[in-house]
C-alpha cells in the first residue's frame, strides 16, 4: 500500500459519502471505524456537495489522509488512519478535526 493507492481509494470513499453511497463508502471501514462513523457523519455539512483529499501522509503502519467535506457554506475536515488490512486499504480510525 502505498501514498497514491491511499489517496485514491480516500476519495473514491469520499465522493460514495457525498453521493449517499454508504454500502460503497463503508466497504473501506473496519469494525472499529464502522463504530466511529455515525458521529463523524453528524458532523459533517448538510447538505454535502464535494469530498476533496487534502493530503495524504505517512503515519506508522499506514497514511492519514484529510478528507475535507463542504456545501456552498460549511466545510468539515475528518482525518481518516488507512492500513493495509488482509491486502486491501481499509480505514482503521477517524476523527473530526
Amino acid at each position: 500500500m502505498d501514498e497514491s493507492i491511499v489517496r485514491s481509494s480516500a476519495q473514491e470513499h469520499g465522493d460514495a459519502v457525498v453521493a449517499g453511497d454508504f454500502a460503497t463508502a463503508g466497504r473501506t471501514l473496519t469494525p472499529e471505524s464502522t463504530d466511529q462513523a455515525p458521529a463523524v457523519m453528524k458532523a459533517l455539512p448538510r447538505p454535502l456537495t464535494a469530498a476533496k483529499v487534502e493530503s495524504v501522509e505517512p503515519q506508522d503502519d499506514g497514511f492519514v489522509a484529510r478528507i475535507r467535506y463542504s456545501n456552498d457554506t460549511d466545510a468539515t475536515v475528518v482525518a481518516s488512519t488507512w492500513a493495509s488490512v488482509d491486502g486491501a486499504a481499509r480505514i482503521v480510525d477517524l476523527e473530526v478535526l
